[in-house]
């Protein structure tokens, strides 16, 4: 069951039926919600309320669509930022080979980070487009 009082909401739990005894609501919570319909559209006609209800529905939609964007944008950086960090301390590695199996083992790692440096620098342009 859920009652609109003013600007708040009040959400109850249970069945209907036992949440009137005694001439109030049993196990409730009131919520302060920021997209409920102001105390001044209840005297609205329906429609009225209806569309500003459709209203309050797509701003939150944006904000939720938007703090998506936000939250995907901050993965994708972090997970470049610790493959950047993964392969400065491969790099910090100044190994050369002791022998030529050594160095053929070090140039082909090598040849590999190239490749991942080339396939992540499409990932650093999209971030910084969406940045």
């Amino acid at each position: 069951l859920v009652v609109v009082v003013g600007s708040a909401v009040i959400v109850c739990k249970g069945e209907a039926p036992n949440l009137w005894r005694w001439g109030w609501l049993w196990h409730c919570h009131l919520l302060r919600c920021p997209l409920t319909v102001p105390p001044s559209s209840a005297s609205s006609p329906l429609p009225c309320r209806y569309h500003s209800l459709l209203e309050l529905g797509e701003k939150r939609k944006d904000m939720l669509e938007k703090s998506c964007k936000k939250f995907m944008l901050f993965r994708e950086t972090n997970e470049l930022q610790q493959w950047i960090h993964e392969k400065e301390a491969t790099l910090a590695n100044e190994e050369v080979g002791a022998d030529l199996e050594q160095v053929e083992v070090l140039q082909k790692k090598f040849d590999d980070f190239q490749k991942d440096l080339k396939a992540n620098e499409s990932r650093l342009k999209d971030i910084n487009k969406v940045a």
